[in-house]
């Protein structure tokens, strides 16, 4: 894994699959590994700004929600916890994100 801290946000690029790390240290069981790549596939070009919207509003909806609110009351907590650095906007299109991936049901 490198980490390219020359612009305003930092890249976070990996290298080798997970399953290539577990032969090498035996972290993880199969299932995970395999969970960990189809992550890693999924959101590996977002940028740290990105994935701290799209790990919000996982997080809200299934955690702190418990896994039963709609897209109108998930952005708005996500809005009281993160203030103003995230816009309406950009919090529905990355909700979007996290519908078309299966993360959350629409």
């Amino acid at each position: 894994m490198d980490i390219d801290t020359s612009g305003q946000t930092h890249w976070i690029i990996m290298k080798e699959s997970a399953s290539t790390q577990i032969e090498e240290e035996s972290a993880l069981a199969e299932e995970e590994s395999a969970l960990v790549d189809m992550v890693r596939r999924a959101f590996y070009d977002r940028t740290p700004m990105e994935l701290e919207a799209l790990t919000t509003i996982d997080y809200v909806a299934n955690t702190l929600l418990s896994g039963k609110a709609v897209r109108e009351a998930v952005i708005k907590q996500v809005q009281v916890i993160k203030g103003k650095k995230f816009s309406r906007e950009y919090l529905e299109k990355e909700y979007d994100v996290l519908i078309e991936q299966g993360y959350l049901s629409a």
